[in-house]
Protein backbone atom coordinates (compact mmCIF):
# COMPACT_ATOMS: atom_id res chain seq x y z
CA UNK A 1 0.00 0.00 0.00
CA UNK A 2 1.14 3.24 -1.11
CA UNK A 3 1.44 6.01 2.28
CA UNK A 4 -1.43 7.91 1.36
CA UNK A 5 -3.86 5.60 0.18
CA UNK A 6 -6.53 5.20 2.07
CA UNK A 7 -7.37 2.38 4.51
CA UNK A 8 -10.91 1.11 5.07
CA UNK A 9 -11.18 0.75 8.87
CA UNK A 10 -14.53 -1.51 8.53
CA UNK A 11 -11.84 -4.42 7.38
CA UNK A 12 -9.45 -3.00 10.59
CA UNK A 13 -10.13 -5.57 13.60
CA UNK A 14 -8.91 -4.44 17.11
CA UNK A 15 -9.17 -4.20 20.66
CA UNK A 16 -7.12 -0.99 21.62
CA UNK A 17 -9.15 2.19 21.72
CA UNK A 18 -6.78 4.77 20.51
CA UNK A 19 -8.71 7.68 22.13
CA UNK A 20 -11.75 8.55 24.21
CA UNK A 21 -10.83 11.94 25.58
CA UNK A 22 -10.89 13.04 28.88
CA UNK A 23 -13.77 12.46 31.31
CA UNK A 24 -15.77 15.78 30.37
CA UNK A 25 -14.70 15.74 26.97
CA UNK A 26 -14.87 12.71 25.29
CA UNK A 27 -14.47 12.11 21.39
CA UNK A 28 -17.87 13.24 20.00
CA UNK A 29 -19.30 12.33 16.15
CA UNK A 30 -15.60 11.70 14.86
CA UNK A 31 -15.97 12.33 10.92
CA UNK A 32 -12.61 11.91 9.73
CA UNK A 33 -9.55 9.64 9.95
CA UNK A 34 -6.33 9.86 8.07
CA UNK A 35 -2.94 8.45 8.20
CA UNK A 36 0.32 9.02 6.51
CA UNK A 37 4.05 8.39 7.46
CA UNK A 38 2.82 6.80 10.50
CA UNK A 39 0.86 9.64 11.70
CA UNK A 40 -2.55 9.57 13.13
CA UNK A 41 -5.23 12.59 12.03
CA UNK A 42 -8.51 12.35 13.72
CA UNK A 43 -11.32 14.87 13.32
CA UNK A 44 -13.48 15.06 16.33
CA UNK A 45 -16.19 16.72 14.53
CA UNK A 46 -18.81 17.55 17.45
CA UNK A 47 -16.38 19.14 19.34
CA UNK A 48 -14.67 21.53 16.63
CA UNK A 49 -10.91 20.51 16.85
CA UNK A 50 -8.68 18.16 14.93
CA UNK A 51 -6.10 15.79 16.84
CA UNK A 52 -2.70 14.54 15.69
CA UNK A 53 -1.14 11.72 16.73
CA UNK A 54 3.02 12.18 15.41
CA UNK A 55 3.38 8.71 15.56
CA UNK A 56 0.74 5.86 15.54
CA UNK A 57 -0.50 5.42 19.30
CA UNK A 58 0.30 2.04 20.65
CA UNK A 59 -1.63 1.98 24.34
CA UNK A 60 -4.91 2.85 25.05
CA UNK A 61 -6.05 6.21 25.44
CA UNK A 62 -2.64 7.47 24.30
CA UNK A 63 -2.96 11.64 24.25
CA UNK A 64 -2.80 13.68 20.96
CA UNK A 65 0.48 15.53 20.35
CA UNK A 66 -1.60 18.63 18.94
CA UNK A 67 -4.79 19.80 18.90
CA UNK A 68 -6.38 22.70 15.78
CA UNK A 69 -9.07 24.35 16.08
CA UNK A 70 -8.98 25.01 19.82
CA UNK A 71 -6.36 26.57 22.46
CA UNK A 72 -5.48 23.19 24.41
CA UNK A 73 -6.86 19.68 23.76
CA UNK A 74 -9.64 20.25 26.56
CA UNK A 75 -11.42 22.89 24.67
CA UNK A 76 -13.99 22.14 22.37
CA UNK A 77 -16.67 24.96 21.53
CA UNK A 78 -16.81 26.09 18.17
CA UNK A 79 -14.69 28.52 16.81
CA UNK A 80 -12.73 27.81 20.30
CA UNK A 81 -15.80 30.04 21.78
CA UNK A 82 -14.89 33.29 19.71
CA UNK A 83 -15.03 34.24 16.08
CA UNK A 84 -14.62 32.91 13.12
CA UNK A 85 -10.06 33.28 12.29
CA UNK A 86 -7.44 31.42 10.94
CA UNK A 87 -7.11 28.77 14.07
CA UNK A 88 -10.66 27.79 15.08
CA UNK A 89 -12.79 25.03 13.68
CA UNK A 90 -16.16 24.90 13.39
CA UNK A 91 -17.19 20.92 12.58
CA UNK A 92 -14.28 19.56 10.60
CA UNK A 93 -14.62 16.48 8.94
CA UNK A 94 -12.37 15.88 5.42
CA UNK A 95 -8.62 15.54 6.65
CA UNK A 96 -5.99 15.14 3.79
CA UNK A 97 -1.78 15.44 4.09
CA UNK A 98 1.34 14.11 2.64
CA UNK A 99 3.00 13.82 6.07
CA UNK A 100 4.17 17.59 5.13
CA UNK A 101 1.37 19.90 4.22
CA UNK A 102 -2.29 19.25 6.13
CA UNK A 103 -5.72 20.51 4.99
CA UNK A 104 -8.51 20.31 6.52
CA UNK A 105 -12.37 20.61 5.53
CA UNK A 106 -13.98 22.81 7.74
CA UNK A 107 -17.65 22.55 7.05
CA UNK A 108 -19.54 24.67 9.20
CA UNK A 109 -17.68 27.69 8.18
CA UNK A 110 -17.49 26.67 4.45
CA UNK A 111 -13.92 26.32 4.37
CA UNK A 112 -10.85 24.61 3.58
CA UNK A 113 -7.78 25.41 5.77
CA UNK A 114 -4.27 25.42 4.85
CA UNK A 115 -1.08 24.02 6.70
CA UNK A 116 2.17 24.40 4.37
CA UNK A 117 3.88 22.50 7.51
CA UNK A 118 2.53 20.41 9.62
CA UNK A 119 1.39 22.17 12.68
CA UNK A 120 3.71 21.38 15.98
CA UNK A 121 1.55 23.50 18.37
CA UNK A 122 -2.09 23.31 19.65
CA UNK A 123 -3.84 26.30 18.02
CA UNK A 124 -1.80 26.82 15.56
CA UNK A 125 -3.04 29.20 12.83
CA UNK A 126 -3.09 27.50 8.91
CA UNK A 127 -1.05 29.27 6.52
CA UNK A 128 -4.32 29.52 4.08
Amino acid sequence: MKETESINLEKITTSTQVFKGDEDSPLLAPRGVFLVKNKLFVADTAQNRLFIWNNLPTTTFQKPDVVLGQIDKDATGRNAKGKVNASSLFYPSGIWSDGEKLMIADAWNHRVMIWLKLPTKDGQAADV
